[in-house]
């Protein structure tokens, strides 16, 4: 999929997932995963979640725009997950070689707390 070539660069030139999705003839979930795979190989591919789309930052506004929110998201999720953690620590259902939940699925309504 050559996705990069089409995302517009800089904001006027944002492109939505559906586009994407019609100039690909890929799927949603696909297309996603695209995006977040050239992410990850350093594209600077930015979406300010206003309806307009996808684009590559040019402008420095536009990257510190996608830091800020970024950030501002990675700390809600932080704090969820360290209540998240504290309440499995403290049922001794979180292994913690791994800092990961010992079981698949758990229940905090159950008493005990049991997997389903």
């Amino acid at each position: 999929m050559e996705l990069l070539n089409e995302i517009g660069v800089g904001k006027k030139n944002a492109v939505t997932l559906l586009q994407l999705t019609w100039r690909t003839g890929e799927k949603e979930r696909a297309v996603r995963k695209e995006i977040q795979r050239l992410r990850e190989d350093g594209h600077l591919i930015i979406n300010d979640q206003d309806g307009k789309g996808y684009y590559v930052a040019t402008e420095l506004d536009e990257i510190a725009r996608q830091y800020h929110q970024d950030r501002s998201r990675f700390l809600s999720i932080a704090t969820r997950l360290k209540t998240a953690r504290r309440i499995l620590k403290d049922a001794g259902m979180l292994d913690e070689e791994r800092d990961s939940p010992a079981y698949e699925q758990m229940s905090l309504f159950d008493e005990p707390l049991t997997t389903t």
